[in-house]
């Protein structure tokens, strides 16, 4: 999930929250004449701006930070955000929610290891087809800095998104194909071949789990 998806969503999210009530009370709120624009901007069909998004996001409270400035002021924990959607781990998948349910500190410090700060989101796990390593309801740090097929390191596994749905699965690399493959064994590989499959897309490497006991 992108920086303007967070945004958005936490925007969305004022609706229906004990301050505003409708879009027309979030419309004077920011200052928009017309309440259309934010319920355009509710239902998808318009972007705004930069300047009149960032002033809204301002109005909100949001306060962006570059890596340079959380560093200057010495923070040791960085939010996370987690999101609605859960990889499944078997043969299909859920279809993808990006509602931000809450965020997770972590140490800065560590998580700079990991992956950008930035390009970092959280996913509850679903199914056991990556189980031991990956069980069910297990929460999983996803790099979202390598997305796409050309970043792909074959043995590592991956959230990934085909049609609707997401799964979660280590890939290998064939001449022209995909090889999606479960630590279960009872599940079997997975081939899909890249011209086939358009509607493939790499979502981010997981680099952490985080295991129910």
């Amino acid at each position: 999930m992108g920086l303007y998806s967070k945004i958005a969503n936490y925007i969305k999210a004022q609706k229906d929250s004990a301050k505003f009530g409708t879009v027309k009370d979030l419309a004077a709120f920011f200052n928009v004449k017309s309440h259309t624009t934010i319920y355009d901007f509710f239902k998808g069909r318009s972007v705004p701006n930069a300047e009149a998004f960032l002033d809204w996001a301002e109005k909100l409270g949001v306060k962006l930070l570059l890596p340079e400035e959380f560093e200057r002021l010495g923070c040791e924990f960085y939010p996370v955000p987690k999101v609605k959607a859960r990889p499944m781990g078997g043969f299909g998948g859920l279809e993808t929610d990006d509602e931000i349910t809450g965020f997770y500190a972590f140490k800065l410090n560590w998580l700079q290891v990991k992956c950008p700060p930035a390009s970092c989101v959280l996913m509850e796990s679903a199914g056991d087809s990556m189980s031991p390593t990956i069980s069910e309801r297990d929460i999983v740090l996803i790099d979202q800095s390598e997305q796409g097929k050309s970043h792909i390191i074959p043995g590592k596994i991956y959230v990934l998104r085909v049609d609707d749905s997401i799964m979660v699965k280590r890939i290998d690399r064939m001449p022209g194909q995909l090889i999606l493959r479960s630590d279960n064994s009872y599940y079997p590989p997975i081939n899909i071949k890249l011209e086939d499959n358009n509607s493939l897309e790499i979502i981010g490497r997981v680099v952490w789990v985080g295991k129910e006991l």
